[in-house]
């Protein structure tokens, strides 16, 4: 029914407190608004004055309709389906758990319990699509409208279009008694539906087995059970309804994934009881049923299917049927069906311990997914075998000769220098302690959960990248899987080719090498290939590699100076900087705003500095976390999103940012990045006090062995990157420092090509390699050939 007018005369609005970290939910009007936490998971949170919201409990639907627009005959159904954006909450007292179980082995922890009297509350948020609040409730975080109404007769008020600069006009019943006024004090600006009503449950602990626990394993769990329930029962069971709820861990542990099975007759029927007869084995019965009918279906035959209409797949799935999968519910079912004949008696299933450890599915299979790129086209060859890092257990990953210390679930915090505290699920130590390159902190994210974070997650990986102490990695489940079967590619769209507002061909004087391979290869490929690059003396070859392909992508997307976009960019960012810490706005000079073709997300903007540096290069890479788009568009964008900051991060006091996370000023609690301009010795400040520019202007390659002819006492060069022209002015060679009064030139390795030409100009020439500064002291002592 589409909700076109709301009855304000069945009930009074009430205003509820929701608890953005549980199902738990107060009436303000009946408790009273004095808890400085939620009394069920001590969420501070509980305060956030966007938890405080008005409902009006829903008693009656009618439906009033132009009988000449609403009428159809059998030739057609026109009619347009609404779509509401709604969330059913379970919350039941301690003392109402009448028996709970779980299984012995502590390898599975599984359980369930038996609730008498459990209070379901469906909330009605508003139409989907519509203009409103992102919040968060029950650790979910969508997009809630509401409905916008007239607070005497209840009709339900239209959204103004987006063409559209003034109010619309209101709309009213045609009795109302402000039918002819347009007051704003008129409407009710925000309201939700709530309905309520008490049965029993049955609330099951996902199991936690060898496959983890992730969106796929809970919609394939809940399928098989549906399916046990149909064969134990002779179908006679469309009463009995399936919810996912999860709650926080117990100090600081995972968060806990249960099953709702609920009775949609308000009071229940005695069915869910049932399911605990005789020591609950009516229940094993029904899991075992559910094995036994996924094994011998026979869609098993056929490799290309994971599950049918005959076993576990229903209509009534919808959206979720993508995430059902035979195989996963199976391989959940094998495991815990051998343990089901010893179960014991326990208080609540609240009590069964989770390891932390246990590895969720994605991080197991990111760390399966490693060898299988063994040697895959051109990567090179990836061992990897379990050891003790740390005192717990972990791995040792080798990488074409590379090795690197694998520890899981490392905390990092102020302690280390990362302002805000975070957990990445791997941290990749070098086993090298004379390596210059930081240690990789990886997070293995699943949308299904991490859509509920993104601001959090912005702000803790910003945090361990300006600490200057660690790279972030991102994969998702997209990049896993297709590592999974030996694919390096990616599916995503490159930032060269979808955010550039130049073209490669009009930068070709530039010397920034493109990289093609940079954007084309899923996060796996790329990571492998980073982590095997040699060390560079005094250089961390990860993120010089890193920046290469930043600066490049950063070149396509900045602005022609002068032109009307560029000044138009140029306003805008200066604009958005007023709400970043103050180290941020001191951006290089001289430089270009750079930021993504219109059309294109998510969202890059950045000030490119006019020549090399070292110096802080701020920018953002911002998603919109308030787009209101639908689930798969935003996953899309939010995969992009960390994808391309796996490269951008290597740019200098670049952030990753949520548009809400700006609008809030998350990122002032960030402190500055160290300057990452080389140490000298105590007692050499005032001759180093020359090179300082040119350190920070030249390329990493060589940046090493500058710092060695500074220390040596050798002057500076005077000029950086210079070009030589004929009398035609074209460019006839290129060096990358130049010493003019000795006539002393330093090529790059990819310079080489010129070497011939800088000599018949009468000039010496060094080639960078080695310890080519050593050459360069002796040039400049005399001692040298012409």
């Amino acid at each position: 029914v589409e909700v076109d007018q709301i009855n304000m005369g069945l009930s009074r609005l009430e205003w509820w407190r929701l608890c953005p970290n549980c199902s738990h939910m107060e009436n303000l009007e009946l408790t009273g608004d004095h808890h400085a936490v939620c009394p069920k998971c001590e969420s501070p949170a509980w305060r956030e004055i966007g938890q405080k919201r008005q409902l009006l409990r829903f008693k009656q639907a009618v439906a009033n309709s132009d009988d000449t627009k609403v009428r159809i005959d059998d030739s057609a159904e026109d009619r347009e389906p609404r779509l509401y954006v709604r969330q059913l909450l379970a919350e039941f007292d301690a003392k109402d758990i009448r028996e709970a179980w779980r299984v012995k082995a502590e390898a599975v922890p599984f359980g369930f319990e038996f609730i008498s009297r459990a209070a379901f509350r469906d909330i009605n948020f508003g139409e989907f699509g519509k203009p409103g609040d992102n919040f968060k409730v029950a650790d979910r975080e969508k997009h809630r409208p509401g409905f916008q109404l007239c607070r005497f007769c209840g009709k339900v008020q239209k959204p103004p279009k987006r063409s559209q600069q003034e109010a619309p006009e209101q709309n009213h019943s045609f009795d109302c008694e402000k039918r002819e006024s347009n007051d704003p004090e008129n409407i009710v600006e925000c309201l939700y539906l709530y309905r309520e009503f008490a049965s029993e449950a049955l609330r099951i602990l996902v199991p936690y087995t060898r496959a983890g626990v992730d969106e796929s394993v809970i919609q394939s769990f809940m399928a098989a059970l549906q399916l046990g329930l149909k064969k134990r029962f002779g179908g006679r069971v469309d009463h009995l309804r399936l919810l996912a709820q999860d709650e926080p861990g117990v100090d600081g542990g995972p968060r806990r994934q249960y099953v709702v099975l609920y009775d949609s007759v308000p009071g229940g029927t005695g069915y869910l009881h049932q399911l605990l007869a005789q020591d609950a084995g009516t229940l094993c019965d029904v899991l075992r049923l559910a094995l036994q009918t996924l094994t011998e279906c026979s869609c098993n035959q056929n490799p290309e299917k994971d599950g049918c209409y005959r076993c576990l797949y229903q209509y009534k799935l919808g959206q979720m049927m993508e995430l059902v999968s035979r195989d996963r519910a199976r391989q959940v079912l094998e495991e815990l069906v051998s343990a089901l004949d010893h179960l014991e008696r326990i208080p609540t299933v609240a009590d069964i311990y989770i390891n932390p450890n246990l590895d969720s599915a994605l991080e197991r299979a990111f760390l399966e997914s490693l060898p299988k790129l063994n040697k895959v086209l051109d990567l090179p060859a990836v061992r990897l075998v379990q050891d003790v890092v740390n005192g717990k257990s972990g791995y040792l990953l080798e990488v074409d000769g590379e090795r690197y210390w694998v520890e899981p679930q490392v905390d990092l915090g102020r302690d280390v220098g990362v302002a805000v505290p975070s957990r990445p699920d791997f941290i990749l130590w070098p086993a090298k302690s004379s390596s210059a390159r930081l240690p990789v902190a990886v997070f293995c994210d699943g949308w299904t959960f991490h859509r509920n974070c993104i601001r959090e997650d912005a702000l803790k990986r910003s945090a361990i990248v300006l600490s200057g102490k660690f790279h972030v990695w991102t994969v998702t489940h997209a990049d896993v899987k297709a590592a999974l079967v030996g694919d390096t590619r990616t599916d995503l769209e490159s930032p060269l080719v979808s955010m550039n507002r130049n073209q490669p061909e009009a930068l070709r004087t530039s010397k920034l090498d493109p990289r093609p391979r940079a954007f084309s290869e899923n996060a796996v490929a790329r990571l492998i290939r980073l982590l095997a690059l040699g060390d560079e003396p005094g250089t961390d070859c990860v993120a010089s590699e890193l920046r290469k392909d930043a600066e490049w992508a950063m070149l396509l997307m900045a602005e022609r100076p002068g032109q009307p976009a560029c000044v138009a960019l140029d306003a805008e960012m200066a604009e958005m900087w007023k709400q970043l810490p103050d180290w941020m706005n001191q951006k290089p000079v001289p430089s270009i705003p750079a930021g993504n073709r219109e059309g294109s997300a998510p969202s890059v903007r950045y000030w490119f500095p006019g020549a090399r540096t070292l110096k802080l290069t701020p920018g953002l890479l911002i998603i919109d976390d308030q787009s209101g788009l639908n689930d798969r568009e935003m996953q899309l964008i939010w995969r992009r999103w960390i994808w391309i900051f796996n490269v951008f991060q290597a740019l200098p006091g670049f952030l990753i940012a949520t548009g809400r996370g700006l609008k809030n000023r998350d990122y002032e609690v960030l402190a500055a990045p160290a300057k990452s301009v080389p140490t000298v010795a105590p007692g050499e400040a005032e001759r180093m006090s020359a090179w300082s520019e040119t350190l920070e202007a030249i390329t990493e390659v060589v940046r090493n062995g500058a710092s060695q002819l500074a220390q040596a006492g050798a002057p500076p060069p005077d000029r950086i990157g210079f070009e030589q022209a004929d009398d035609d002015g074209n460019v006839v060679a290129e060096a990358e420092l130049v010493w003019s009064a000795d006539r002393i030139v330093v090529i790059l390795e990819s310079q080489r090509e010129y070497h011939t030409v800088w000599e018949s100009l009468g000039w010496r020439v060094v080639v960078a390699e080695g310890d080519w500064h050593a050459q360069v002291l002796e040039q400049l002592s005399g001692k040298g050939e012409n």
